[in-house]
Order: C-alpha cells, then sequence, then structure tokens
C-alpha cells in the first residue's frame, strides 16, 4: 500500500502534459540523418508544454519520488498506474548520455543544441546553458560531463549499473551550425572529403 503521502505527491505530480510544436520563427537545424533542432529555441519561453519542458518535468517529479522513496519504501507498483508510466520515462533518462542539464537550477534560459557524446553516432537535440549557445562547434571534456551525468542519474533514482555506467560517457560535443559536418563548413568539409579521397587511392596504389 502507498503511504498517504506519497499518494497526495503523486495527485500533485501527475497533471495533463501538452506538447507543441517549435515556435514557428525558429531556424531549424539538422542534427543528424533523423534529429532536427530548433537554433535558440528557448522551451521555458514558449507558452505551451513542450517535449524538452516534458523531460524536466519527469525528472522533477523523479528526484522528488526517489527521496520519498529512500524514507519511505514502495513495495508495489501497479501496471495501471501513473506511477509506473513515471517509472518508464526514469528507464529512457537513465540511458540518455545527453540529458545530464535537465536538473540545472537556471534552466530558464536554456536552449536548444545539437548535442552527442564521444561514444555516440547520432546526436540528438537537447537544452544546454546559454554560454554556449554562440559556439558553431564546441565540447565538454569527459571527466567534467561524467560527473554531472552521474549526478543527475543519482538524483532521479538510476539503477547502480546506470550510475556506474556514467562513469565511460566520454566528452560532450554541442553543436549549433551545420552539425551533421561537425561544425564544418562547406569548403572545408568538401576539403577534407577530398584529402581522404586521395589518401584512399594512394593507399590502394601503394599496395598494389
Amino acid at each position: 500500500m502507498l503511504s498517504s503521502n506519497l499518494v497526495l505527491l503523486l495527485n500533485v505530480l501527475f497533471t495533463p502534459l501538452i506538447y507543441s510544436q517549435f515556435d514557428n520563427q525558429a531556424q531549424i537545424m539538422q542534427c543528424s540523418n533523423i534529429e532536427f533542432c530548433a537554433t535558440n529555441f528557448k522551451p521555458y519561453k514558449d507558452p505551451e508544454m513542450n517535449k524538452f519542458r516534458t523531460k524536466r518535468l519527469h525528472a522533477e517529479q523523479l528526484e522528488k519520488l526517489w527521496n520519498l522513496v529512500k524514507d519511505e519504501g514502495i513495495q508495489v507498483i501497479s501496471k495501471n498506474s501513473e506511477l509506473y508510466s513515471l517509472i518508464q520515462a526514469r528507464t529512457f533518462l537513465c540511458v540518455d548520455d545527453v540529458a545530464g542539464f535537465l536538473l540545472d537550477d537556471n534552466i530558464t534560459d536554456y536552449v536548444t543544441s545539437c548535442l552527442w557524446t564521444g561514444g555516440e553516432q547520432v546526436s540528438k537535440c537537447a537544452l544546454v546553458p546559454p554560454q554556449y549557445a554562440n559556439a558553431t562547434f564546441t565540447y565538454m571534456k569527459a571527466p567534467i560531463w561524467a560527473a554531472k551525468l552521474r549526478e543527475f542519474r543519482t538524483r532521479i533514482g538510476c539503477s547502480n549499473s546506470d550510475i556506474l555506467a556514467s562513469q565511460g560517457v566520454q566528452e560532450l560535443y554541442i553543436c549549433n551550425e551545420r552539425c551533421v559536418q561537425a561544425g564544418f563548413g562547406y569548403l572545408m568539409s568538401v576539403l577534407i572529403i577530398v584529402t581522404l579521397t586521395l589518401s584512399f587511392f594512394k593507399n590502394c596504389v601503394v599496395h598494389e
């Protein structure tokens, strides 16, 4: 049985979530072949609920829930309860390597950027502090990002294995322009392709 305090918390926490699209005035950038992101979009300036604010809300709920669980404990969670849905949301947040900023205190002015870690092949659209918004391409060192990700996963009650896995996460890359090219311009991208092509043919000739 859930305690009365926990039931009261759940009644307060769970409110209908309404999703909205990006602001029509925002410029859309391509993070990858399957992911697109609005440049300098501020989710908390949007009057409607959006997926970024929803993730933040889930993280806040999970942190409060985890604090209660540590104090009072939960024995059984019904699959039909909203609590179970929140736990399912935690499953995804606990393996999201770019979610480390979600529980920051001053998140109102945070903006969306293309993010990925050194071990990932596809970037995601996620929130970053405003100081990273004007850089075409930048990064956070692996030890700093791993520590931040570990703190986030600990606060929302992730499993010990997920928390431990955060220590192996590599540096965080942040991109705001030409992200499918890792921030390189068109001419530089062409130069890199030509250089790699010439190197490939040179190696073929040498081996023959």
